[in-house]
């Protein structure tokens, strides 16, 4: 796997595995929910990355795999009071629903147990801000691919047609890939393909 794929990337790939795998066995929390959007999340990171020339960057995958891994740390931490928290809202609005019933969102929650797992860098950045990409002096790139992607899931799990309007709350990630709302949109009809709509349902 080395040889074919690098090492960089068969690592990704290993992580990605181990921790979904940890994921499965969480109790009080719907993995296959979980997995379904975070496939999604992370096959539209990889179409972004190709669409604004990062095609070789190994993050971006496994950074939407894993941007909500926040979730799960805190049904695990606080199963009650988090079950109790309406998932309706999305992008930064369900961010702040998370701060105001228990002070930290799934995003800041992520990022401390991507930092207790010595995840590299990079992803700890992306799944810290991909809410919030304006806040990220490094690793902006990555970070902007992996909202952007989260945006794009937020509109899939809701049944959203491609649509510039979907991009609306989106300026920053967009500005800092120059990509247009446009092309955004059709990235997301590209990743919304019948074979990955039905594998995400």
């Amino acid at each position: 796997a080395i040889t074919l794929l690098g090492l960089r990337e068969t690592y990704m790939a290993v992580l990605s595995s181990s921790v979904l795998d940890a994921t499965a066995r969480g109790k009080g929390f719907d993995h296959d929910q979980y997995w379904r959007t975070s496939l999604f999340c992370a096959g539209a990171a990889r179409k972004i990355a190709s669409a604004c020339g990062q095609a070789r960057n190994p993050a971006v995958f496994t950074a939407g795999l894993l941007s909500d891994i926040g979730r799960y740390a805190l049904s695990q931490a606080v199963p009650e009071r988090y079950a109790m928290i309406d998932q309706s809202p999305t992008g930064a609005d369900i961010v702040e629903t998370e701060e105001e019933s228990l002070g930290i969102g799934h995003p800041e929650a992520g990022h401390i147990l991507a930092v207790h797992w010595n995840l590299p860098e990079d992803l700890a950045t992306a799944i810290r801000f991909h809410h919030r990409p304006q806040f990220a002096s490094e690793h902006r790139i990555t970070t902007a691919i992996t909202a952007l992607a989260a945006t794009m899931s937020d509109a899939h799990r809701m049944g959203l047609d491609a649509d510039e309007t979907i991009f609306d709350h989106s300026p920053i990630a967009l500005e800092i890939l120059s990509m247009s709302a446009e092309r955004a949109a059709d990235v997301y009809a590209a990743v919304r393909t019948p074979e990955m709509v039905q594998a995400t349902q």
